[in-house]
């Protein structure tokens, strides 16, 4: 009999559609398939811990709790503490706001200035920089992803910066479409892969 394959230990927060949660056992989805085929490929298993997002998965690589990360943004500001795989795919990352206030709030943000709109973003992701980024807004930290999608359904936020796919996965489970719109111009392009420590 062969010997037990070497544990590594990855870390995953809800990133869908790339990493999604399940009922039981490991997240499912497409940086989650590759990084079961990657570590197989190495003789590595994969021993999967859930994290609350993107700053708990920076804190879990920087102090050793994970090996990995299933699907993180590539951005200079983590190469510090990550390496990263060839990207697996490209995201677009936007400004969504209430339909009702989209509008309003594009031309805001075409003149220069959000005049102190609240734009939320999930804690420890890139949304931060982004949101921080733009003029006159107020960024606020929220931590995960449902919870900052509900601040957006109840009028907490004015606003939120997330990725494109992740947001329309958000609508979708909160049975809200129709009634979001993103706000102007994509924000950011950013390549996805997984992040090794």
């Amino acid at each position: 009999q062969p010997p037990a394959a070497t544990e590594v230990v990855v870390g995953w927060f809800p990133l869908p559609p790339y990493v999604i949660a399940t009922e039981d056992g490991p997240p499912g989805g497409f940086g989650a398939e590759v990084l079961i085929e990657a570590a197989r490929d190495a003789g590595l298993r994969p021993v999967f811990r859930a994290l609350s997002g993107p700053g708990e998965a920076m804190e879990a690589l920087r102090d050793g709790r994970v090996e990995a990360v299933a699907a993180l943004g590539v951005a200079a500001e983590r190469r510090d503490v990550v390496d990263y795989t060839r990207p697996l795919v490209e995201v677009r990352s936007g400004l969504f706001a209430a339909a009702a206030n989209a509008e309003r709030l594009a031309q805001a943000r075409a003149a220069g200035d959000l005049g102190g709109a609240r734009v939320g973003y999930q804690a420890g992701g890139l949304g931060r920089g982004l949101a921080e980024a733009l003029p006159g807004a107020t960024p606020l930290s929220v931590v995960g992803f449902l919870p900052l999608m509900k601040k957006l359904a109840d009028g907490e936020v004015d606003a939120v910066v997330l990725l494109e796919e992740t947001f329309d996965r958000g609508v979708f489970a909160l049975d809200q479409q129709g009634r979001f719109a993103r706000v102007g111009p994509w924000l950011r392009v950013t390549p996805m892969a997984i992040a090794v420590d």
